[in-house]
């Protein structure tokens, strides 16, 4: 097994649970996101390696910034999104993303080849679509959410 699907098995893991204290906080929306970039700081302490390899391209420096506020702004909107939405639709819309991230997978970075790998992907995403409609279409009781319609369109903004 390739180191890489080890990675992935772990970001799932973290990805899939860190908005679980944002959900039983009592601060909730944006008063979580300062300490979230905390939490990124000392990881990037950690791993200062990755820092100094950045340091000495210009270039993926800058496009790193650009990729920390576009996640900022994403996360933003995530947390606002669990004040309108319960934690199990926000989630699942906020995983929507990964169709974009296939589509640059196919389109941009051409990380797929013959018809099977392309169908394969194609029908991933179309589960993934079907299992966020049906989830979203879901109705949980009037306690979890507020404003559906705007905790919805947060979680797709995210």
């Amino acid at each position: 097994m390739e180191i890489g699907y080890l990675y992935a098995l772990g970001a799932f893991a973290c990805i899939g649970s860190y908005m679980i204290p944002v959900r039983f906080a009592t601060a909730k929306g944006l008063a979580f996101l300062p300490f979230m970039g905390v939490g990124m700081v000392l990881l990037d302490l950690i791993r200062f390696h990755s820092l100094q390899a950045l340091w000495g391209h210009p270039h993926w420096f800058w496009a790193s910034i650009v990729s920390g506020v576009l996640w900022a702004c994403g996360q933003s909107l995530a947390n606002v999104a669990l004040e309108e939405v319960s934690l199990a639709k926000a989630s699942v819309l906020f995983n929507a993303n990964s169709l974009i991230n296939i589509g640059f997978g196919l389109i941009v970075f051409k990380e797929a080849s013959g018809l099977k790998s392309y169908l394969f992907l194609l029908a991933g995403g179309i589960l993934l679509f079907a299992g966020a409609w049906w989830v979203a279409n879901l109705s949980a009781s009037p306690a979890k959410e507020g404003n559906l319609k705007k905790g919805v369109l947060y979680g797709l903004s995210a």
